[in-house]
């Protein structure tokens, strides 16, 4: 039987966000997702909005929402990665919420500036 939530860590070189992910949020996606884990993609961040996390898999639409919260962890299908909100915003797209980072990992990225490769693993 599933879980009902998942711990996860992206590491982006020497910087470690953690995450959980929210099976009531998006269960077909996140158990997608997991079955994938661990991945590696490369991150691009998106002014002072959100950090993408480029993956090469696709893995549907789920409860589409059309703003995310600082701190949400989403997946966009139209581009197939997943992404970190930084601030609160309303998207011109539609994503699928996953879960949160942890708030403390959150303060980390803000001086991010993207490029670098990312690894996403099952903590637990």
């Amino acid at each position: 039987m599933p879980l009902s939530s998942y711990e996860i860590a992206l590491n982006f070189g020497n910087l470690k966000v953690k995450a959980t992910l929210d099976r009531k949020l998006a269960p077909i996606i996140i158990e997608r997702l997991v079955k994938l884990l661990p991945l590696e993609g490369r991150a691009i961040r998106y002014g002072e909005a959100f950090i993408c996390l480029m993956i090469s898999k696709s893995l549907g639409m789920e409860k589409p929402r059309g703003e995310v919260r600082k701190s949400d962890l989403f997946y966009w299908p139209s581009s197939n990665c997943l992404g970190i909100a930084l601030k609160n915003r309303k998207l011109g797209f539609k994503v699928a919420i996953l879960g949160k980072v942890d708030e403390n990992s959150l303060d980390n990225l803000r001086d991010f500036k993207g490029g670098c490769r990312v690894r996403i693993e099952l903590i637990s």
